[in-house]
């Protein structure tokens, strides 16, 4: 039997081995999916999910200037509603499943129209972690604390600020980006 799996809201098969079965439409079941999926196999201190930290992720590429990462923060992580949110140390450890990981990651960019096989917002992705972990992982956090990014992050104090309020509004579905509808228009502008 050939494998597949649904998506959030649908009733179509998805076929793990055919990126291209994925198409436009299925985008807004994407993001519904993504934001009932936990960050970290949910080993937070409480519910963060994939979607929220997407929201946080497009919020840092605009605090430094560099809107034109917007979509491909929306987007980076959207290919987990098929795959999941697989810690990186497993994805070190199956070299094989990053490979399957990218090809649907690719596939995503090209519905919206971005190249993700880059990995265009490396740097703010990783900010976002280490602002979920200081803010709801805090067990995790010692082992982060020796990272210079860290040192950098934690000295800009509007950025902090900026970070606390996105976890909030998010946490309280308050951010405009956590309506499904306006995520899409705003992944597809």
């Amino acid at each position: 039997m050939r494998p597949f799996k649904y998506i959030y809201g649908c009733s179509d098969k998805i076929y793990l081995d055919d990126p291209s079965c994925l198409e436009e439409r299925h985008l807004s079941n994407l993001i519904n999916a993504i934001f009932n999926i936990n960050r970290f196999n949910g080993n937070l201190t409480y519910n963060w999910t994939v979607g929220n930290h997407s929201i946080m992720v497009n919020e840092l590429c605009k605090y430094y200037g560099e809107e034109h990462l917007a979509k491909a923060a929306l987007a980076h992580d959207l290919h987990e509603a098929i795959v999941g949110d697989i810690a990186t140390p497993i994805k070190h450890a199956v070299p094989e499943f990053r490979e399957f990981e990218d090809k649907w990651m690719n596939r995503v960019g090209e519905l919206v129209g971005v190249d993700l096989s880059t990995n265009p917002v490396k740097k703010y992705d990783t900010m976002a972690m280490f602002v979920e972990v200081y803010n709801k992982g805090s067990w995790l956090w010692k082992d982060m604390l020796e990272d210079p990014m860290m040192n950098e992050f934690q000295k800009d104090e509007d950025l902090m600020y900026l970070m606390g309020n996105v976890m909030l509004n998010c946490d309280e579905e308050d951010h405009k980006l956590c309506d499904p509808d306006e995520y899409l228009k705003e992944l597809m502008k």
